[in-house]
């Protein structure tokens, strides 16, 4: 078991999620519910003709009841801090890499950033991150290869099942090295994985996807539009890419504070 005194911004967590799951469960309908049954049932033995008249084994029976509700909630609360505790632990140890150690663009800014409109009414389904030719991309942490092949006007596209992130697909480089250029090899955190390709002249970069995984089939679907998801936000756009299609944003932020270039 590890100390939370030694860990003050796990303690912080646990405490922000312990508040937020409490606040859940106490403002959920079925606790409100039984809070009203019991209320109830006490009013109802208190109005009796006396105090006296109310039947012991009554009492302890709604005791009961009402304490078994609470135990439950309580035991689900503890349940999903230590989950929680469980999940930073194991990311915390997740060896991370920004995933183009020599970027020098804006990927929240212009045609870099996700949606972005495209032409024909296309969104832009990824973050475009700008750095010189053929500098290195490298994996971000520990995957599978799931996809691969070529993507737009001749470079490729390499797209690896990372665990705890989602399946990230690395758009636009070029030199994917022959270890790596099948489905099912293995990928170790930092490993180089290719080199930044370039589709026009005038800039350098690779475009990254991000998919959440709970879908299957081909990353990219020029059928038709899809349905977005983030955040348990709904939108329609035209991203043509597989419905568990997720802003990289977030990833990448958190890959800039905390990974290695």
């Amino acid at each position: 078991m590890f100390d939370l005194r030694k860990q003050p911004h796990l303690k912080y967590l646990l405490q922000q999620t312990l508040r937020e799951t409490v606040l859940h469960y106490l403002t959920s309908a079925s606790f409100i519910s039984t809070c009203f049954e019991v209320s109830l049932q006490i009013l109802a033995l208190l109005s009796t003709n006396s105090l006296s008249k109310i039947k012991h084994f009554r009492l302890l029976r709604i005791k009961r009841i009402f304490y078994a509700k609470i135990t439950k909630i309580c035991v689900l609360i503890s349940r999903n801090i230590w989950q929680q505790a469980y999940e930073t632990k194991r990311r915390s140890k997740m060896k991370l890499y920004f995933p183009v150690p020599k970027y020098n663009g804006n990927y929240k800014e212009g045609m870099a950033q996700f949606g972005w409109p495209r032409a024909r009414g296309r969104l832009h389904a990824g973050c475009d991150l700008y750095a010189p030719f053929k500098s290195d991309v490298v994996a971000i942490t520990d995957g599978i290869v799931v996809e691969v092949g070529d993507f737009y006007l001749g470079t490729q596209a390499l797209a690896i099942r990372h665990e705890g992130i989602g399946v990230v697909r690395y758009g636009e480089i070029v030199e994917i090295p022959e270890s790596f250029y099948k489905v099912g090899a293995k990928v170790k955190a930092g490993d180089i994985i290719g080199k930044v390709g370039q589709v026009i002249k005038i800039s350098a970069m690779v475009h990254l996807e991000l998919f959440d995984g709970t879908k299957i089939g081909p990353l990219t679907d020029r059928t038709k539009g899809i349905k977005y998801y983030n955040d348990g936000v709904k939108r329609d756009g035209n991203y043509q890419r597989r419905a568990d299609l997720m802003n990289p944003t977030k990833l990448l932020d958190r890959l800039l504070l905390e990974g290695i270039r």
